[in-house]
């Protein structure tokens, strides 16, 4: 048989989401999780968190008994706490125990930084742009990150074809096979 959880959401201002998740992690499973709204950076590389924008703080619950007993403490108290803040009804949904060492997969797609094209090896990435064929994983270093997309662009504008690199603490390796792709004449990525 399959386990079940009780996902519980919350819309949150941001002046609001720290007490929200305080709350939830009182009563959650394992810890709250705080998902922060992005958009496309208007530089046009990668992607920014929208500051201004409400985020969603979630936690879960096993779908038993004991989670459901759970469930209406923390809903007691989010109602108290919703007494005190301008916030909506928590959204409550029965969610069906997944792969999830797969099922993230589905929402990691090709993405442009730069002059590179970073796809995982399961998406058909676009034609243009150098292409970066990186497995995510559980490694840092997916091109999403501000300080991967910073070094990616400081490579593609300061690397001269031929020179050495030294990518110290790689995680994936994506600054390395850029490196690569941009005509370094050895790099080392330790």
């Amino acid at each position: 048989m399959t386990a079940s959880w009780l996902e519980i959401s919350v819309v949150a201002g941001r002046e609001a989401a720290d007490a929200v998740a305080e709350v939830m992690g009182r009563y959650g499973h394992g810890g709250v999780a705080i998902e922060e709204p992005i958009r496309p950076d208007p530089e046009g590389e990668g992607y920014a968190v929208d500051p201004a924008a409400p985020v969603i703080v979630r936690a879960y619950l096993p779908a038993n008994s004991l989670g459901r007993r759970r469930l209406g403490r923390l809903l007691r108290a989010l109602w108290h706490l919703r007494q005190a803040a301008d916030l909506p009804e928590p959204e409550v949904r029965t969610l069906a125990e997944a792969d999830w060492a797969h099922a993230w997969k589905e929402h990691f797609k090709p993405h442009r930084v730069g002059p590179f094209m970073i796809a995982p090896p399961w998406a058909e990435p676009p034609a243009d742009g150098l292409l970066l064929l990186i497995d995510p994983g559980l490694a840092f270093g997916t091109g999403l990150h501000p300080t991967t997309q910073l070094c990616l662009g400081l490579a593609a504008e300061l690397l001269r074809p031929g020179e050495a690199v030294l990518d110290l603490g790689t995680g994936s390796g994506i600054l390395a096979i850029a490196a690569a792709r941009l005509g370094a004449g050895s790099v080392l990525a330790l």
